[in-house]
């Protein structure tokens, strides 16, 4: 009789404790000292065969240095950033990377710029990057998608 007293006085004792925890965490959540959003890490997650050298969201502005290894040599032809999971207005390039190389393909100040609706300085924007390709001597366009989260930069100009 004696165990079965002790085994639940542990339990009464440690589920108190835990349950205390739990809603202390509850509150400092709730409160908004701790924003679990604000620990996500910026990130453009693109398929094999590519990958982001260096990007960045500066204003609404997508910046973005491509790299490749599919084996040879490709010409982007069109990118897009979006928060939705299909294409539309896409931002026509023509940017040859050879294989085992990167590129830049969008840049804040050239001619070649994509914009990513919705996105707001200071705040962590969460979409899709699309991009169009070419292999030469090929008349068959490809295309591959991204994850991109990250959270955007003040414009400066």
């Amino acid at each position: 009789m004696k165990k079965a007293q002790s085994s639940l006085e542990y339990l009464m004792t440690y589920g108190w404790a835990i349950l205390i925890l739990v809603v202390a965490l509850a509150i400092i959540v709730y409160v908004g000292l701790v924003d679990p959003q604000s620990n996500a890490p910026n990130s453009l997650v693109l398929p094999s065969g590519f990958s982001a050298y260096s990007y960045g969201v500066r204003g609404n502005r997508l910046m973005l240095d491509l790299g490749q290894a599919t084996g040879k040599t490709i010409t982007v032809t069109g990118i897009v950033c979006t928060q939705n999971e299909t294409a539309s207005e896409v931002t026509n390039l023509n940017v040859q990377i050879p294989s085992g190389q990167h590129r830049m393909v969008t840049d804040y100040d050239s001619n070649f710029t994509c914009t990513c609706p919705g996105a707001t300085p200071g705040a962590l924007y969460k979409g899709f990057v699309f991009l169009w390709y070419d292999r030469p001597n090929s008349n068959v366009p490809h295309m591959v998608q991204g994850e991109l989260t990250y959270y955007v930069e003040y414009d400066v100009s």
